[in-house]
């Protein structure tokens, strides 16, 4: 079981926050801080399906990918059976309440969940331009 990179920074990834990064050609800004990112294997999946840099990142930096634990699991399930919550926002959310970690998310409904749980959210613009610790 894979669980993500060490870094004193962890940060976890939702799908819509590095498909941005990619559009944007934001992608030296995600690959230079590589040991912040921490992507739940669904987000993973949902993003590195097709041959693109973000697909090129995951497989070049296997450790970036997390799998959830049972506990994270169970809660997986939980916000995943709430209304506008979809699988990669519901892993994401998971697993950064689960560990502490903050959580860079597009989606305004997800965010809101994600902040109401506890979980600091971080916008994806901040994270590329280096306004986040």
């Amino acid at each position: 079981m894979v669980q993500g990179p060490r870094s004193l920074f962890p940060k976890v990834f939702d799908s819509s926050s590095l498909i941005s990064i990619e559009k944007t050609k934001r992608m030296p800004a995600l690959r230079a801080r590589k040991d912040e990112v921490v992507l739940p294997r669904k987000v993973a999946d949902e993003v590195g399906s097709q041959k693109s840099p973000l697909e090129r990142f995951i497989r070049k930096n296997p450790a970036v990918v997390a799998d959830l634990t049972p506990d994270e699991e169970r809660r997986y399930l939980q916000l995943l059976s709430e209304p506008n919550i979809d699988a990669g926002e519901a892993a994401a959310i998971a697993l950064a309440e689960s560990r502490n970690y903050p959580l860079v998310i597009n989606d305004a409904a997800a965010r809101r969940r994600a902040q109401r749980l506890g979980v600091n959210c971080i916008d994806w613009r901040d994270f590329v331009n280096g306004r986040v610790p």
